[in-house]
């Protein structure tokens, strides 16, 4: 025999228990008569309101096993059940469902999460004003229970698929509008966290997208509410996850080491006891076998994603978007950079060294710029042919390249220059890397044709001076150092103080 639970029960069903904690606080300020359940699991949490109905009933739209919505949706399609009062926690709005004129048969009230404690108490007293509870005869007329397994097993169907239309709507609208903004990358990662936010339930959650000419590879982290973590947590994990990128992806390198951001939201309202992380899955993304980005997530505990419905709508989109932000990159990464060496193009050289000089200035920090010119070009493109000499300029590009920083920037300029910019680098510290450099061209010679090519460099250093307020005053003062270079001799390298 269906017996009711203890007189005046809220039944909260919801697998965040930061989410659960916050109502069950919410409910004893307000309604101190009240005593508050919770069950973590959608399944368990149907099969409880059916053996001992409560008095009330909220549940968490976004559940890990089954759909919260779908709970609703059934709950209320029991014609006893639906005497209850149920109130929907959401992730976001829910117009298409208003617009399917489903709300009046999914729940009794609607409260976005993040807006939780400002209408919750209003909503909940209006609720138990209006619904009286279940009398004895109407717990033995639960309907569901009564039907064959056939008839249950058919309307769950039936709601699951009409929750799965919508559901994939409004994540498809949710897609466009992100389509809209992926050339502004940082615009770009709040509207997806938000977006998937909305869809699944995790602790932390992880993007990365990868672009070709990126210095360093950089993981962007959302945080879930009420979560902190232990010193040093996101650093170790990110080295971890990138670990794991390269034994999936082998064309995937880098020299420099991982970085990583954290984006906190503004709600944020920090535990006392800090996350511990035992479970994170990882999901490349490849463009006919090309890594273009991958989406992590870090949980306190065993979450199973591939489970989820909405979760396989949600990686195919979400790799439209990685491809689109990766030939975006792509065709963007090749406006800015020489076609020849790959360093960057001196018109985008210029606007990288504005800013350096305002930084520089602001913060009272060294920057240094390096000239390297090849002062026997002609020579070379007479003896050996423009090819040769292309040739030598790539060479020279990767020995820079492979020799300096990932925060060092490098352009070519005209037909035999290229410049460096070196930021937070005295120009003494500079002329030593320099000379480091010297050796290693000197150690790996150019050859072409299966003869050794000979270098004859000038470079000018010159450090950043209070005079000097743009960026072409500051490349004056490197070509003056060339020029004293090359009075000097041969490989010179010249400081200009």
């Amino acid at each position: 025999m269906l017996t009711p639970a203890s007189p005046q029960t809220v039944l909260v069903i919801s697998t965040k228990k930061s989410l659960s904690n916050k109502i069950s606080k919410l409910i004893k300020a307000g309604f101190p008569s009240y005593s508050v359940e919770i069950e973590d699991s959608g399944r368990q949490g149907l099969t409880r309101i059916y053996q001992c109905p409560p008095d009330f009933i909220i549940v968490d739209s976004a559940l890990c096993d089954i759909s919260g919505l779908q709970i609703c949706r059934v709950l209320k399609h029991d014609p006893v059940l639906r005497k209850l009062p149920l109130m929907l926690i959401t992730q976001g709005e829910m117009k298409e469902y208003d617009r399917y004129g489903e709300l009046s048969i999914i729940a009794d009230a609607f409260i976005d999460e993040k807006s939780l404690p400002k209408t919750f108490h209003e909503d909940f007293e209006m609720l138990i004003t209006l619904f009286q509870g279940l009398n004895p005869s109407e717990l033995e007329q639960l309907t569901l229970l009564r039907e064959s397994p056939v008839q249950v097993q058919a309307l769950n169907r039936l709601v699951q698929l009409y929750d799965q239309s919508i559901t994939e709507a409004m994540i498809m609208k949710g897609f466009n509008k992100l389509f809209e903004s992926i050339p502004h990358k940082n615009i770009l990662y709040h509207m997806l966290f938000n977006l998937i936010e909305n869809i699944l339930d995790y602790d932390i959650a992880g993007l990365f997208f990868y672009e070709k000419g990126l210095e360093a590879p950089l993981m962007t982290y959302h945080v879930a509410q009420n979560v902190t973590l232990k010193e040093n947590t996101l650093e170790l994990w990110t080295k971890r996850i990138f670990d794991d990128i390269k034994a999936c992806a082998p064309e995937f390198h880098s020299s420099h080491s991982p970085q990583y951001e954290v984006i906190i939201p503004e709600h944020l309202e920090p535990s006392i006891k800090p996350l511990n992380i035992k479970s994170h899955a990882l999901y490349p993304f490849f463009i006919e076998s090309q890594f273009v980005g991958a989406i992590v997530f870090l949980n306190q505990r065993e979450t199973h994603y591939d489970l989820i419905f909405p979760f396989k709508l949600l990686l195919q989109e979400l790799s439209a978007l990685m491809r689109l932000r990766y030939y975006y990159a792509s065709a963007r990464l090749m406006e800015i950079s020489d076609a020849l060496t790959g360093l960057y193009t001196h018109q985008h050289f210029l606007w990288c060294l504005e800013r350096e000089i305002r930084q520089s200035k602001r913060h009272q920090s060294p920057v240094t710029l390096a000239l390297f010119s090849i002062e026997n070009i002609k020579a070379l493109n007479h003896q050996w042919g423009h090819a040769a000499v292309d040739k030598m300029l790539q060479h020279l590009s990767q020995v820079l390249l492979a020799n300096l920083r990932n925060i060092d920037l490098l352009a070519r300029s005209g037909s035999r220059s290229v410049l460096i910019l070196m930021p937070q680098t005295t120009p003494e510290l500079a002329q030593q890397v320099i000379f480091r450099i010297q050796k290693v061209l000197h150690e790996v010679p150019f050859a072409w044709e299966d003869q050794t090519i000979n270098w004859h460099l000038s470079i000018g250093v010159a450090g950043l001076q209070e005079h000097i307020h743009n960026a072409s005053d500051f490349i004056l003062q490197a070509q003056a150092a060339v020029e004293q270079a090359r009075q000097k001799g041969q490989n010179a390298v010249e400081l200009l103080q």
